[in-house]
């Protein structure tokens, strides 16, 4: 009887340890799917959080349920691939499985992903007003996606090419904590190949400009949500629709657990911020074509679920950056407390670079004072600024130390803003030149 049972004990044991190495380790579904439309297709991207994978496996239908038609497999060294053929006029039911060592990951609906290949027939269009200093900046986005994502193809054919004494445009770079100036190769997103709606970008023009962008919206049968990833840190995101929606209505996730983005969480800043005529306020509501800061409190990409649901009231209002005050929260501003999460977002890069200065109209921004006083409106800022235009604008030897500086000091602002020590240093050397600034301009 005690053989028995130890040769049964000893087959389980026997199964169970074949049956263990058998099975691949670590084998979950790609990390962060997203979806980009196209004109009757549909660019399937994702992370990869597998390791060694053989192959990737593409589901797809025109109806959810596991009810799929089609699938293709992707070599396992793709992160992307494209559906093609794809009909305009259905909802397509995506997912991604990774398959290792013949055997495929966990296939549970909850990484199923909907898209819709709408044609490119929706465009949109904003006014952005001129100006060159860093006041004048303004973030923009589209809420449609072109089928040519670099900045010369969305703001070139309106703002000409590249140059940065006429139009600047930025992007922060999460990271690095530092902007990324846009060339006229670079996407109008976080990084090359990602899909640009739900982001935005920083632009400054010296002149008035309507920029048009024409593309695919992410849901042509207005029905679904629209998932934003955030990176750590700081993020310019957009409103992804071509409607607004308000931002009490957005939640955050990181996978697990769902808050509102309006409260205060664990994983985000209460707040989006949006830049109007030098400072920053507390949006009420998302807009198209504009854009805003988000701050992701954890050390792991989050994602910002931005719902479906229109704003009305304040599309048949209308909107204007310069005034519409149903849009944002005049009586909520930064901190601007050094170190306060979530509470101090990165102020904008330096003005237009100045031809011609001559004019005496102020070429750009104290980028140097900005970046250790936090905000181009501190008080020290305004005064060297003042001492600019009055003083150092009226004079060929000024003009020409201006010229000087507007080339050489935005890469040391970038430098020294996420600095706290060599931000504490240059205030206190700026000390006596911003009494004598104020002495002069008084």
């Amino acid at each position: 009887m005690k053989k028995y049972i130890l040769s049964i004990v000893v087959g389980i044991f026997l199964l169970l340890e074949t049956t263990l190495l058998q099975a691949p380790v670590g084998i979950y579904p790609p990390d962060h799917v997203q979806l980009r439309v196209r004109d009757e297709a549909i660019e399937v991207s994702w992370n990869d959080n597998n390791g060694e994978v053989s192959n990737y496996k593409i589901y797809y239908a025109t109806s959810s349920g596991w009810t799929y038609s089609d699938s293709q497999i992707v070599d396992g060294s793709c992160y992307w691939t494209t559906l093609d053929g794809l009909t305009n006029t259905d909802t397509y039911f995506v997912l991604v499985t990774a398959i290792k060592e013949g055997v495929e990951s966990d296939t549970d609906v909850s990484y199923e992903k909907m898209a819709n290949p709408a044609p490119a027939d929706t465009s949109v269009e904003r006014f952005i007003p001129g100006g060159t200093t860093v006041a004048a900046y303004t973030m923009i986005s589209t809420p449609v996606e072109p089928a040519d994502t670099r900045m010369s193809a969305v703001l070139g054919d309106y703002l000409g090419p590249y140059d940065n004494t006429q139009w600047r445009c930025f992007h922060w770079e999460s990271d690095e904590g530092v902007y990324e100036e846009g060339a006229s190769s670079n996407d109008m997103g976080p990084d090359p190949g990602e899909p640009i709606v739900g982001n935005s970008v920083w632009l400054i023009s010296r002149d008035n400009v309507t920029i048009h962008s024409t593309g695919c919206v992410y849901d042509y049968n207005n029905t679904r949500d629209y998932e934003i990833l955030l990176a750590p840190g700081w993020n310019q995101i957009a409103c992804p629709f071509n409607f607004a929606v308000a931002w009490n209505d957005v939640e955050v996730t990181d996978g697990y657990d769902v808050y509102p983005a309006n409260v205060d969480n664990r994983l985000c800043g209460d707040v989006a911020w949006f830049w109007n005529n030098g400072d920053y306020y507390a949006v009420i509501n998302l807009v198209p074509m504009h854009g805003c800061f988000v701050y992701n409190k954890t050390g792991d990409d989050i994602s910002l679920i931005v719902p479906h649901i229109e704003v009305r009231a304040v599309v048949e209002r209308g909107y204007s950056a310069e005034g519409d005050v149903a849009n944002y929260n005049l009586g909520r501003t930064p901190s601007y407390e050094e170190g306060k999460s979530g509470e101090s977002p990165p102020p904008p890069p330096g003005g237009i670079v100045s031809a011609d200065v001559s004019d005496g109209g102020g070429g750009g921004g104290c980028f140097i004072a900005t970046a250790a006083f936090g905000t181009p409106m501190a008080e020290e800022v305004r005064a060297l600024s003042k001492f600019r235009d009055k003083y150092l604008l009226t004079s060929p030897l000024g003009r020409d130390f201006v010229k000087v500086y507007y080339r050489t000091s935005p890469p040391i602002a970038d430098f020294i803003r996420n600095k706290p020590l060599l931000k504490a240093t240059v205030r206190l050397n700026v000390k006596s030149l911003i009494w004598f600034s104020r002495l002069m301009t008084k």
